[in-house]
């Protein structure tokens, strides 16, 4: 389990104190181990605050599996933020977007929500605390994200 203060972590400098981390958006990350148990039937989220002026496409937290092809992520792609559950690429996946942009330069409170569903309305996104209104760009999962 990883506990604060931070004492193991990968990617170089990060911490600032022990409690924050800055990122370089190229390959500084935490590894937090096995935290919990996201997976397609059972309801779950993720929180973070991001402070970005650049549009370049940057993950923001997930759980992925070995190969990159189950998971579930939070990312950042061309200023909107979306929230994507994947058991196969492509073909059995759910992933939605904000129609908003957020690559302002200014600190944003970002919780994404799932409801076990399996299904792209199942997902919410939040923004500064306010429900965003987002658009669907998959929505056929059919199976296990673990």
């Amino acid at each position: 389990m990883f506990t604060f203060p931070f004492t193991n972590f990968a990617g170089g400098s990060l911490f600032i104190n022990e409690y924050s981390a800055v990122f370089n958006g190229v390959d500084a990350w935490i590894n937090c181990g096995q935290a919990a148990p996201f997976a397609h039937n059972v309801s779950f989220s993720y929180e973070c605050y991001i402070k970005t002026s650049s549009a370049t496409n940057m993950a923001l937290m997930g759980k992925v599996l070995g190969g990159g092809v189950r998971g579930s992520s939070m990312k950042m792609s061309s200023g909107n933020i979306h929230m994507k559950l994947t058991n196969s690429l492509t073909t059995s996946d759910l992933e939605v977007h904000t129609d908003a942009v957020f690559d302002d330069g200014l600190w944003h409170h970002v919780v994404t929500t799932y409801d076990g569903t399996s299904l792209a309305s199942g997902i919410n996104i939040y923004v500064d605390g306010f429900l965003r209104s987002t658009t669907t760009d998959l929505d056929t999962l059919t199976g296990t994200i673990t």
